[in-house]
């Protein structure tokens, strides 16, 4: 507001804020609307996060202007017109025109300038942020959802097979697993028959083997017989 009282009838005042100025409301709102019912402001510029030193807040250029052409404000969303030099973001040139080019033509750019008429400001509560106005553009990657469906359906199916598959394996190793089982009793009984004619071998006995079922001639002639043919042979 002093400023706006040294102002010359046919001066430009630019004021860089920040964008809470834009939209808070109390003592603030009536100041927006002050100016907006005196069509006062020009324009209404975002600039990209990190410009100067001491913050990294997105500050904003309100620009202030007593003999205006029409009853409108421009907003102009140069958020993204920046190059990243060293620890802070830098307005190039090239940047700087586009901006200069848009506020000096004065007309709607998609996704980067609109001109709205002050009525309009006025029913949104004299809010007077950028965004409220200025789409930004979707960068977000655009999905076919047949497409989409049609890749679940096949990962889904994948999935069912590789799960067969899986409990094939498992049903495979748990029968080798009862086998090997199966195969350790009878080896441990088998161990059991081979040690008992091995003990008797070591006593002097003679007989066949105990698997053929043999009766020997002769077995254990010392204080013990063999488990076997303990009572087939005589004392």
């Amino acid at each position: 507001m002093h400023i706006l009282s040294w102002l010359a009838v046919d001066g430009t005042a630019a004021i860089v804020e920040f964008p809470g100025v834009l939209y808070r409301g109390g003592a603030e709102q009536k100041i927006r609307q002050y100016l907006i019912d005196n069509n006062y402001i020009d324009a209404v510029i975002q600039l990209p996060p990190d410009l100067f030193f001491g913050t990294t807040i997105a500050t904003c250029i309100i620009v202030l202007r007593k003999s205006k052409r029409d009853n409108a404000t421009l907003f102009i969303d140069a958020s993204a017109e920046f190059t990243r030099g060293g620890n802070k973001n830098k307005l190039l040139p090239e940047h700087q025109r586009k901006i200069l080019d848009a506020f000096t033509a004065r007309e709607d750019v998609e996704h980067f300038a609109r001109l709205v008429h002050n009525e309009k400001i006025a029913e949104n509560g004299y809010n007077i942020a950028v965004s409220s106005y200025v789409e930004q553009k979707d960068e977000r990657e655009e999905v076919d959802i047949k497409a989409l469906n049609a890749e679940i359906a096949r990962i889904v199916s994948r999935q069912s097979e590789l799960r067969n598959r899986i409990d094939a394996i498992v049903a495979e190793l748990e029968g080798e697993g009862e086998e090997s089982l199966t195969q350790r009793r009878e080896g441990a009984k088998g161990g059991r028959n081979a040690t008992e004619e091995t003990r008797c071998e070591k006593k002097g006995g003679i007989h066949h083997s105990i698997f053929g079922g043999g009766i020997p001639d002769l077995c254990c002639r010392h204080e013990w017989r063999c488990a076997k043919h303990r009572d087939a042979l005589p004392g």
